[in-house]
């Protein structure tokens, strides 16, 4: 059936994701452990392999392996002064993933179940989407790639003959003189903008945010795509020493509002077609069916790590997911049952959906819904 309208998805697909989604492929059950790491706090480093040690304690009583422990204890470890939070996800396996977080998580996350805890890494990696950061002169421009915890930086140097810094001279020949230094200008202005554009085509960038010489800025703005120009937020400062403060506090304050734009611009279009009954579902019934009927654009779910709701879902049919057991029996089906929140992303992620972690909303039934890539109508098994 034909979509009747396009949304923003603005969630984490399977493959930005890529080692975290392949966990699901494995025979659990997981470790999940996270832990933030206090980077602030007097004997931070002590503090944390305290907390560690009563979580590993925990955990032994669980009955996770100690060798399964050991591992972990020892990436995060190596790992725990690289960020506000760490964590380390393992299969019974030995198959092991260690994530930096860039924001703290607040509650500490130790457990050993059927599914590994990915909606704090969907988190994360949502309030960190790629952005270029453009300073610019005449003669080209420092480019600073940011997202998901990478930071990359390159320079695109254009022509920098005298003529672009002299004053021209006077006389018949100022105006000669001048539209040279303009050209040059131009082109160099041009080469800027095509890596810009390059960059954030590559990046899949939500923000573009530019600074620098006026002049050239408005040239490259002139020849950046206009797939682009409309991702670009201007604020001042230049090349050079003394800018990086100021530069710093502007692009963390667009880059907030970015994410912040992001959230708004899902949940709106979410409402509106939950509000038409059209392409949206909300409530554990209706949401399920989706999955199962790989209908789902765009799964929103709230996360709230103390839930106790669980689904039954097939190990062999990542997209067989259902709130009681006989519906899997009746399909000749093996089960399981996982933490709500990580079936539904395991289903989403495997029916080619983007997943996206929200605040609880009212209009979010038991906390999960989602965006649909055709009409409710023709979804088996929803209400509509």
């Amino acid at each position: 059936m034909e979509r009747s309208g396009t949304t923003p998805s603005f969630g984490v697909e399977a493959g930005e994701l890529a080692d975290v989604a392949e966990l699901f492929e494995l025979a659990g059950p997981f470790l999940s452990v996270f832990l933030d790491t206090e980077p602030d706090m007097e004997n931070a480093a002590q503090r944390f392999t305290a907390r560690w040690a009563s979580l590993r304690q925990r955990l032994a009583q669980r009955g996770v392996p100690t060798g399964l422990l050991d591992q972990a204890g020892e990436r995060l470890t190596a790992e725990y002064a690289s960020g506000p939070a760490v964590a380390v996800l393992a299969s019974a396996q030995g198959r092991a993933l260690t994530v930096v977080g860039h924001t703290a998580l607040g509650p500490e996350v130790a457990a050993w179940d059927s599914l590994p805890r990915v909606a704090p890494l969907v988190a994360w990696h949502q309030s960190s989407p790629p952005a270029l950061l453009v300073v610019m002169d005449r003669t080209g421009a420092d480019l600073i790639t940011a997202g998901h915890g990478r930071v990359h930086r390159e320079e695109v140097a254009g022509d920098d003959s005298p003529v672009i810094h002299r004053s021209a001279p006077g006389g018949w020949s100022q105006r000669r003189y001048q539209q040279r230094a303009e050209n040059r200008w131009r082109a160099n202005a041009g080469d800027v903008a095509r890596r810009v554009g390059e960059l954030a085509d590559e990046l899949r960038a939500r923000l573009v945010v530019v600074a620098g010489d006026v002049r050239a800025v408005q040239l490259m703005l002139d020849q950046l795509p206009e797939r682009v120009a409309g991702l670009v937020r201007l604020v001042s400062g230049g090349r050079g020493e003394g800018s990086e403060g100021h530069l710093e506090d502007e692009v963390r304050r667009w880059y907030r509002t970015a994410v912040a734009e992001d959230t708004v611009a899902l949940l709106e279009a979410f409402k509106e077609e939950l509000g038409q009954r059209d392409r949206a579902v909300a409530g554990m019934a209706d949401t399920v069916a989706s999955l199962n009927a790989a209908a789902v654009e765009t799964l929103l779910v709230h996360d709230d790590p103390s839930g106790p709701r669980r689904l039954f879902f097939s190990p062999q049919n990542p997209m067989l997911v259902s709130e009681d057991a006989d519906t899997l029996l009746e399909l000749g089906e093996e089960y399981r049952d996982g933490r709500a929140v990580d079936t539904l992303i395991r289903a989403a992620w495997t029916g080619g959906a983007a997943v996206r972690i929200v605040t609880r909303l009212p209009e979010l039934g038991e906390g999960v819904g989602a965006i649909l890539r055709y009409a409710r109508q023709s979804v088996p098994g929803t209400s509509g």
